[in-house]
Order: C-alpha cells, then sequence, then structure tokens
C-alpha cells in the first residue's frame, strides 16, 4: 500500500533528477557549440 506508494514516488523523483541534469547537459553542450562555431 503506502510504501509501494512511497517507492514509486522516490523513483519518479529520482527519474525527474535524471532527466534534469539530462537536459543540463545538453543546455550546456548545445551552449559550448554555440560559442565555438556561433
Amino acid at each position: 500500500g503506502f510504501g509501494f506508494w512511497v517507492l514509486g514516488f522516490w523513483f519518479w523523483v529520482l527519474g525527474f533528477g535524471f532527466w534534469v541534469l539530462g537536459f543540463g547537459f545538453w543546455v550546456l553542450g548545445f551552449g559550448f557549440w554555440g560559442f565555438r562555431f556561433g
């Protein structure tokens, strides 16, 4: 019941964190590319 809900919530938070991290790296890479070739 509640334990599974908490577990699912933590997995969602973890996944969201990884998504934000990946997005941050994408923005960083895009900015570097634009700075170098732009």
